[in-house]
């Protein structure tokens, strides 16, 4: 029987969490759209370098980012660890700045 992987993917995740709203997009991923790999078949993988290469951005880099970022999601959502800075990656170095943020006040998002 096919299977639409986006679909099971929704339904297990609504499994874990029935309070959340997941939108799917079934959908053949090009080189323009933007994207998180969290691909589970090689000809995606490839193509997702083929972009990296072609924007000069190094694979792994993008793994280690998209791993932070979802911890920060994952910290924000369950309200753990502090908020409010920038982690910049110096790639060459692998050593992690830590820039602390400050709200604007004229800001409808950020300030109030």
């Amino acid at each position: 029987m096919y299977r639409i992987e986006v679909i099971s993917a929704k339904k297990k995740l609504e499994r874990l969490n029935p309070n959340v709203k997941i939108t799917t997009i079934n959908q053949k991923l090009s080189l323009e759209h933007f994207n998180v790999d969290c691909s589970d078949n090689f000809a995606t993988r490839f193509m997702v370098n083929k972009a990296c290469i072609e924007s000069g951005i190094i694979a792994p880099l993008v793994g280690i980012i998209g791993s932070i970022q979802a911890l920060e999601v994952i910290k924000v959502i369950l309200n753990l660890g502090e908020f409010g800075y920038l982690l910049l990656l110096d790639a060459d170095k692998m050593q992690w700045r830590k820039l602390k943020l400050h709200k604007d006040p004229s800001c409808s998002v950020c300030g109030s």
